[in-house]
């Protein structure tokens, strides 16, 4: 029944897109029956009780469909169909249609993968009125969210879970009425006393956002043509962020993926069969796991590993694999499995049917590269007669055949990952199967995720998607962002976005290396609340933040809290209130301060993976 709520003024709003959700016992749950707990990307958490065990279910069923169709999720599935159908040679936009846009490379490069936009606009409101005042078709300041297929309107001060009014884009159709709009019409109202912006029907242009299935609108107007064209863009792009349209998409991928990929090899009976629980899923997505339990990307095709007994393994500080229910180190003969219980190579991913995993005569790891070629954890290539399985025993050429098949599927996540990273991402320095090399400011201490050092005959640099020796590269086939030009000053200005403009509340003194994680980490404690940095209108997630180069913003980079705060106004009725105002800063980036406080954070955050693995309070990777 969602078409009949298409435009609504709802009391909260609890955003799903990649929450977890899990059924709680009587004793979790306040004495009430029947309830699940619904933890968002932000960690806040909500629990909800439903009449019966049955409702709870099919609630848990609708939010685990719900969590999925977000944009960042569209983008990817997208992009690994364009690479998917690139290797068959068909062309992306004929095979797509009018989804083409999720997958094209200007679009992808260029938007922040959570999609939309953000920012302050005037409106009358949902069919020309708010529910808080009595009066129509009065043109207010509002700050106004497109996340997926959703626009919300905020007021000043409004915290972002209350919503002055959603409007559900799917099956809307936006017009430009702008030029319909007299300087001398009589429609352009009266603001209210807490609001005053240039952006009235007189000056301003305007969009008509229209429902077709309720005959519901809503008028939204700019300060400029820029901001008008950008808002159409994008509202006319979250009107596709639906359930169908997801559907198309996954079920092409599954087509393709079949006849294309290198298939999973069957669950072994080496695996406890009680211990995996997770359905097996016959053509999986590339980036079905990008993350594993303790928060890190992880390579291309890797997933979380788990032991026999289908506890997730985690790694310590120094990169060794432990099993977090006893704290003690594992070899890296380990046998390792996915969440359903297919083996896994000794880089945590999945192995090609008949093949085992490889090691060398001491028993540390070699892997495929997208290649095609066999390499120990040093990065140099390995010959068949050095190769070993985890006993120690000669692999024949029938299983390192076998093991060679995965090669193209490394070679397809490479490059979906690179279509993926956006034009102003870091260079990508990386080992020989695609893993991440940390490297330090002398770029003479390289290390891989597991803690190995290597020889810099280790390094490759990715570029779109293909593995080029470091100690070969020529500069001008890096990347953009790889080689920004020289800035006249490294001083980067901290913004907050205000009705009238952007507002300067802060500079950050930064270098050639630092990232935006890494301003975020300086200005976190100069900020007494949680903010997300916004580029082009859109926020950047955790992930980009961490491969994006600072410089890149320069001279200016804005940021938005979990309050619509217009720095210029006071607080609307209703309202949270006015926010503290943000003191003014000037600081310096010590990337080396940094280090150390995010070696004590990872230090914190696997002792506690550890307790919650150990209590069993950990969330299984849940049903696409």
């Amino acid at each position: 029944q969602k078409a009949d709520f298409a435009f609504s003024h709802p009391r909260n709003c609890i955003y799903l897109g990649n929450c977890q959700v899990a059924p709680l016992d009587d004793s979790q749950s306040f004495h009430k029956s029947h309830c699940f707990s619904v933890t968002t990307e932000t960690n806040d958490t909500y629990v909800f009780a439903a009449a019966s065990d049955q409702e709870r279910e099919s609630w848990i069923a609708d939010i685990q469909v719900s969590r999925t169709l977000t944009h960042s999720r569209i983008v990817k599935i997208a992009v690994e169909n364009g690479c998917l159908l690139e290797e068959k040679g068909i062309s992306t936009v004929a095979e797509l249609g009018p989804l083409a846009i999720f997958s094209n490379s200007v679009y992808v490069s260029k938007t922040p993968l959570t999609g939309g936009m953000e920012g302050w606009l005037m409106t009358k409101g949902i069919n020309g009125k708010f529910i808080e005042f009595n009066t129509t078709n009065k043109w207010r300041k509002c700050f106004s969210i497109i996340r997926d297929s959703h626009l919300i309107l905020y007021f000043n001060g409004d915290t972002l879970i209350r919503p002055r009014g959603v409007v559900y884009l799917d099956g809307t159709t936006v017009t430009d009425v702008t030029e319909t709009i007299s300087p001398d019409s009589n429609d352009e109202p009266e603001a209210s006393d807490d609001e005053e912006s240039e952006a009235k029907p007189g000056n301003g242009y305007v969009l008509t956002v229209t429902s077709k299935i309720s005959g519901d609108e809503i008028e939204l107007s700019y300060s400029t043509s820029a901001e008008r064209d950008l808002w159409h863009n994008a509202l006319r792009i979250a009107s596709r962020v639906t359930h169908p349209n997801l559907l198309i998409l996954e079920n092409q991928r599954k087509l393709l993926a079949t006849s294309i990929m290198t298939p999973r090899a069957p669950v072994t009976n080496k695996a406890n069969p009680t211990a995996f629980t997770t359905p097996r899923n016959p053509a999986p997505s590339l980036l079905d796991e990008e993350v594993d339990i303790q928060g890190r990307l992880l390579a291309p095709l890797a997933v979380q590993p788990h032991s026999e007994q289908g506890v997730p393994l985690i790694r310590d500080l120094e990169g060794r694999l432990v099993d977090p229910t006893t704290g003690e180190a594992l070899p890296p003969t380990t046998p390792r499995y996915s969440a359903a219980g297919e083996p896994l190579d000794a880089f945590n991913r999945p192995l090609p049917p008949g093949a085992v995993a490889m090691f060398d005569q001491d028993g540390k790891g070699l892997g495929v590269g997208p290649d095609g070629k066999i390499y120990n954890v040093l990065g140099d290539e390995v010959s068949n007669d050095q190769i070993f399985d985890g006993n120690g025993k000669p692999l024949v050429q029938e299983e390192i055949s076998a093991a060679l098949q995965i090669a193209p599927n490394v070679a397809l996540a490479l490059k979906v990952q690179s279509k993926l990273r956006g034009e102003e991402a870091v260079v990508a320095n990386v080992d020989p199967l695609g893993r991440s090399l940390e490297i330090d400011d002398g770029e003479t201490d390289i290390q891989t995720v597991d803690g190995e050092k290597v020889p810099v005959s280790a390094r490759r640099i990715e570029i779109d998607g293909k593995l080029v020796r470091y100690d070969e590269i020529d500069q001008s086939q890096l990347p953009k962002a790889a080689t920004p030009p020289a800035p006249e000053s490294m001083s980067l200005v901290i913004q907050t976005q205000a009705a009238s403009g952007k507002v300067d509340i802060g500079t950050v003194q930064i270098d050639e290396r630092t990232t935006v994680s890494h301003v975020r980490g300086t200005i976190q404690t100069l900020i007494d609340y949680d903010f997300v940095f916004v580029v082009n209108g859109v926020p950047l997630n955790k992930y980009e933040e961490l491969s994006r180069l600072a410089s890149r913003y320069l001279p200016n980079i804005l940021i938005r809290s979990q309050v619509a705060r217009d720095e210029d106004e006071e607080s609307t009725e209703g309202s949270m209130g006015k926010p503290k105002p943000v003191p003014k800063f000037s600081s310096k980036v010590q990337r080396m301060i940094l280090e150390e406080e995010r070696k004590k954070k990872e230090a914190d955050e696997f002792q506690a993976t550890m307790e919650r693995i150990r209590s069993k309070t950990f969330l299984n990777p849940l049903k696409k």
